[in-house]
């Protein structure tokens, strides 16, 4: 049973977003990560595309993507 969970907005770098995986996996073994993609998210932003970052994320335990895409910006 997870004890944390980690919810993490996705708006640019998915280069970023492993390394804070990594880090949150090495100081929080048993915790779990939550992605939430932008709804303005474009794998332009990064050197990974959106298909890469996907596969390489199964590698580690307990990291989600939320299917639903959700605003990360600042509301006007």
């Amino acid at each position: 049973m997870l004890k944390l969970l980690f919810s993490i907005p996705v708006h640019e770098r998915l280069e970023v977003v492993v390394d804070q995986i990594i880090n949150i996996q090495s100081l929080n073994k048993d915790a779990g990560v939550v992605l939430h993609l932008s709804l303005g998210y474009e794998d332009k932003n990064s050197d990974l595309s959106l298909s890469e970052f996907e596969q390489l994320i199964t590698q580690y335990k307990n990291v989600y993507i939320n299917p639903n895409r959700v605003r990360t910006g600042i509301m006007i």
